[in-house]
């Protein structure tokens, strides 16, 4: 009930300084560089998706394919000699992998079920997490790699839900029903989301959000934070506070997006701010870095790099970037991005 109480009179604070205009929408420094990077996968076909292993050795994508089936693979960046060949390759029929913890393990989609694979082990067959008639899809693993967030759903209906487990597949349970936007606490045992409402103000109805929050080994959303906001991103860098992205008009012709920032009072900050996402920012793919506080993302000038704790953008507005699917190197302080030729790697200033 406390923190309930904190919360909305950080809220109040908020909006009140929203109404009367004293708080200013930062303006951001852009810092623009030029430059290309470093061609380091050759790649004919086309890239969904793309994520490194949290050491920067094993390079995941998955490319496109016909008639329903794309194919995932799997690659050791570190052994030169080989770079070019997969180390596993598999088609699959899915859309979503991703790293588990620190380690070497992946766990991807196919065919309605969850599959685990030890990059370690190239030559082991894939394990079956979800083996049932129901159908899993959208693996999200917690920071540390204790918990694997997904969606289950029967076929053919429209209700979702996230569940829990175990990266082995143990421990599964029920969490809530299924958001759009979630984001894992850093520690893992908490799931924040954002929601769409309405409000009605002055006779008129206008959007707005709940900040919603679950814990495992509970079940349903809790009330979190109101927004008056309409969230486009939702995010949990380590540490305590929550970051969420908002469009703003600011008079005229100019729009810009606000970074703001939630604290665990539940006082709402404008944090910072870019004018690369103008438009609907529910269609920008944003790229977040795993251990730091940079997001990355293509944005209507070019790539940019948002680093919300030094309040700054880098700019690289002339990479010839062919899609909007990128993916963090952190060992090698380095981005990767689609080219012309395929995968290249952008060693950030």
């Amino acid at each position: 009930m406390v923190a309930s109480c904190v919360v909305l009179v950080g809220l109040s604070y908020y909006i009140a300084s929203l109404m009367s205009g004293m708080v200013a929408i930062p303006r951001t420094p852009v810092k623009e560089y030029g430059g290309e990077g470093e061609l380091l996968l050759s790649v004919s076909r086309e890239v969904l998706s793309m994520e490194t292993s949290r050491d920067g050795r094993f390079l995941c994508l998955l490319m496109g394919g016909e008639q329903g089936e794309n194919t995932l693979a799997v690659y050791d960046l570190e052994d030169g000699d080989a770079r070019e060949e997969a180390v596993f390759q598999r088609g699959v029929r899915g859309f979503r992998a991703a790293w588990v913890g620190t380690g070497h393990r992946l766990v991807f989609e196919d065919r309605g079920d969850l599959w685990s694979l030890d990059a370690d082990a190239p030559g082991s067959p894939p394990f079956n997490l979800t083996a049932s008639e129901e159908y899993d899809e959208d693996p999200i693993p917690s920071p540390r790699g204790d918990y694997i967030l997904w969606t289950v759903s029967n076929i053919g209906s429209v209700d979702h839900r996230f569940w829990v487990m175990r990266p082995d597949g143990t421990q599964k349970r029920y969490l809530a029903p299924r958001c759009d936007m979630v984001a894992w606490s850093p520690g893992g045992g908490r799931v924040i989301s954002a929601t769409s409402t309405l409000s009605e103000g002055g006779g008129e109805s206008k959007a707005a959000c709940l900040l919603q929050e679950a814990w495992v080994g509970e079940e349903g959303w809790n009330f979190y934070l109101r927004c008056e906001e309409k969230v486009g991103y939702l995010w949990w860098p380590p540490g305590d506070d929550i970051y969420f992205l908002a469009p703003r008009e600011m008079g005229g012709d100019e729009r810009r997006t606000v970074w703001f920032k939630v604290r665990p009072s539940g006082k709402v900050l404008r944090e910072a701010s870019t004018d690369g996402v103008t438009g609907n920012v529910p269609e920008t793919a944003f790229f977040p870095e795993r251990e730091g506080g940079r997001i990355a993302y293509l944005g209507e000038k070019g790539l940019e790099v948002m680093d919300v704790r030094r309040r700054e953008v880098s700019r690289y507005p002339e990479l010839e970037v062919s899609r909007p699917v990128l993916a963090w190197r952190e060992s090698l302080g380095a981005l990767l991005y689609l080219g012309p030729e395929g995968v290249y790697q952008l060693a950030l200033e």
